[in-house]
C-alpha cells in the first residue's frame, strides 16, 4: 500500500495535499502499491513554489511553499508528482 506522509502547513493544507498526492498515485500510478510520498510544507523555497527529490528508489520528498492558495498548492502538487 502506498504511503503518504505530510508535515507543516496547517491542518486545510495538509488534509487537501494527502487528497491531491493519493488521488495523483491513483491516476498515474495504479499499479504500483510500494511508493513513500513525504509532502513536506516550508517556509523558505525563495521563488519556487514546489521542489521534489528522490529520496531512494521508491520514496519521495515533496516540498511546497507554505501559504499558497487553493489552486497553486494544488497544482504544485500535481506538478510535483509528474517527476
Amino acid at each position: 500500500m502506498n504511503t503518504i506522509y505530510v508535515t507543516g502547513g496547517k491542518k486545510a493544507e495538509r488534509a487537501i495535499a494527502t487528497d491531491v498526492v493519493s488521488w495523483c498515485l491513483n491516476k498515474m500510478l495504479p499499479r504500483y502499491r510500494t511508493i513513500e510520498v513525504n509532502v513536506e510544507f516550508e517556509k523558505n523555497l525563495g521563488d519556487a513554489y514546489g521542489y521534489c527529490l528522490q529520496e531512494d528508489k521508491r520514496e519521495y520528498t515533496i516540498t511546497i511553499k507554505k501559504g499558497l492558495g487553493l489552486f497553486d498548492m494544488i497544482s504544485t502538487i500535481c506538478h510535483e508528482m509528474i517527476h
